[in-house]
């Protein structure tokens, strides 16, 4: 469960634009727990591609595109988000339930200090 991953897709329009993003599962929790999230992925539109920006913000999200233009703004209720893997629905927590999961986060290193002067190189 720990590399499990989380598919979301909006689509806008009449259903002919859209684009879907893959996040782990601790920015899931994240996302639930109405955190700033953001990510850029693709975006598709009568058979082309381009640039679109997922915001997530206090279980909100903003889709825009590379021009700036809006495409979608909604609740966490109106993403399809389902299993990266397996394409079961994922379930949609509360904030609350959000709050109450443990997820491990990968330990930030700090970086190795300098030597003392005259103690190696």
């Amino acid at each position: 469960m720990a590399n499990k991953r989380v598919r979301m897709r909006v689509s806008w329009g009449n259903g002919d634009a859209g684009s879907e993003i893959v996040v782990r599962r601790s920015q899931w929790i994240a996302i639930c727990r109405g955190e700033a999230v953001l990510r850029t992925a693709k975006g598709w539109y009568e058979g082309k591609s381009f640039s679109i920006y997922w915001s997530f913000e206090d279980r909100q999200l903003h889709v825009t595109n590379d021009e700036g233009g809006d495409c979608v703004f909604c609740g966490l209720d109106s993403i399809g988000v389902c299993d990266a893997e397996t394409g079961e629905p994922e379930p949609i927590l509360s904030r609350q339930a959000a709050e109450n999961v443990k997820v491990r986060r990968r330990p930030i290193v700090p970086p190795h200090p300098p030597h003392p002067p005259g103690k190696g190189t």
